[in-house]
């Protein structure tokens, strides 16, 4: 048995049912601040929270160090600035199962980005879940939901953060490159907030409790443990675990905001979450040829 993976994996999974809440959470809080303002807070409020807790395990290996951190920051936000702006127009529900199509898009990107080649699974479930986006997205057969898709843009960012979090945490401090991904998200934000909208912040209760949410669980918890665990497993099982997400976020959603789920609905959802498990298990259940 081997006792570091199950540690890693159980941590895993707590990250998945913490996410899954924070689509809800995302919508309560923007009923009291602009997307891109809210987001700003989060993360600003993160890394002081972060850096303040594990200052101490910081190992700086130079201008590298910096700039993997940059890099990573730059695609954490691209997938969480699309993710919160989406969360304006759609519901927490179908956000996110959209949101999880980012396991889908990982081996398409990886063409480009490690020259690995997809196999016959991942362009066969591609070709499901865009099925299962088109009947979510269109619930009553009319024109294309706008949050859904920049929800798709978030799942691309989130792709792009996954193999480069993978290529290079391997090499560097999972306490400094989570601290650097946080203030650059929270400056990109800011940055980002004054051009492309009108800045609003109301500090009421409830967003208070959403940014304490976001803030502790969400950011410093979540994003420490996926930076700390998600090496010690494999992509493949890491990708089973965060499947979970969506279920988790429609629950929360049910429970918090009290949204449904039509029949159409659950239909998209599930062929969305069919073929991205088909993506990734195409090889293991047989239906292809194993990959070397």
């Amino acid at each position: 048995m081997d006792k570091k993976r199950i540690k890693a994996e159980i941590f895993l999974v707590l990250v998945t049912i913490i996410w899954g809440g924070t689509f809800a959470i995302i919508k309560t809080g923007l009923e009291d601040s602009t997307p891109l303002m809210l987001l700003a807070v989060r993360f600003g409020a993160a890394f002081l929270i972060f850096s303040l807790l594990y200052f101490k395990k910081f190992k700086f290996n130079g201008k590298k160090t910096i700039i993997n951190g940059i890099i990573l920051g730059i695609f954490m936000f691209i997938g969480y600035a699309a993710q919160t702006v989406g969360l304006a127009y759609t519901t927490a529900s179908k956000a996110g199962f959209i949101s999880f199509t980012f396991a889908l898009f990982v081996p398409f990107l990886q063409i480009w980005i490690l020259k690995r080649k997809p196999f016959m699974g991942n362009v066969v479930g591609l070709i499901v879940v865009f099925a299962g986006i088109w009947i979510i997205s269109k619930p009553t057969g009319g024109p294309f939901n706008v949050g859904d898709m920049i929800m798709l843009i978030a799942a691309v960012g989130y792709a792009f953060f996954i193999i480069f979090m993978d290529l290079i945490n391997k090499k560097e401090s999972p306490e400094l490159m989570t601290s650097i991904q946080f203030l650059t998200t929270s400056l990109l934000s800011i940055i980002a907030s004054f051009f492309l909208e009108e800045p609003k912040l109301n500090p009421t209760p409830s967003f208070l409790f959403s940014i304490a949410y976001l803030v502790i669980l969400g950011s410093v918890f979540c994003l420490y443990m996926m930076n700390l665990y998600q090496k010690d497993t494999s992509p493949m099982r890491a990708v089973l675990i965060y499947s979970l997400e969506p279920v988790f976020g429609v629950i929360f959603a049910i429970i918090l905001l009290g949204e449904s789920f039509s029949i159409r609905e659950v239909s998209g959802a599930l062929l969305i979450l069919g073929g991205v498990l088909l993506s990734e298990l195409w090889e293991i259940i047989g239906i292809g040829k194993r990959r070397t």
